[in-house]
């Protein structure tokens, strides 16, 4: 089981596939509360529906793997 510092928040919005380039102005929210990263991104993609894309995805707390220190 992963420790609570392991676990994350993930928002994301998701909208249909425009279709001629014409955007219908259609969005849907989706968050995964308390999951390890793997676990909610996984859970994320599942909730978006057939047809749509990803349009962001932000996560709680912020990790800023860029600017880890390395060992």
């Amino acid at each position: 089981m992963a420790s609570e510092s392991d676990l994350v928040t993930l928002y994301a919005s998701a909208r249909p596939r425009p279709v001629v380039g014409v955007d219908d102005d259609r969005r849907e929210e989706i968050s995964v509360t308390r999951a390890t990263y793997e676990e909610a991104r996984s859970a994320v993609d599942a909730r978006v529906p057939d047809g749509w894309q990803l349009l962001g995805l932000s996560r709680w707390p912020y990790h800023d793997t860029f600017n880890e220190e390395q060992p």
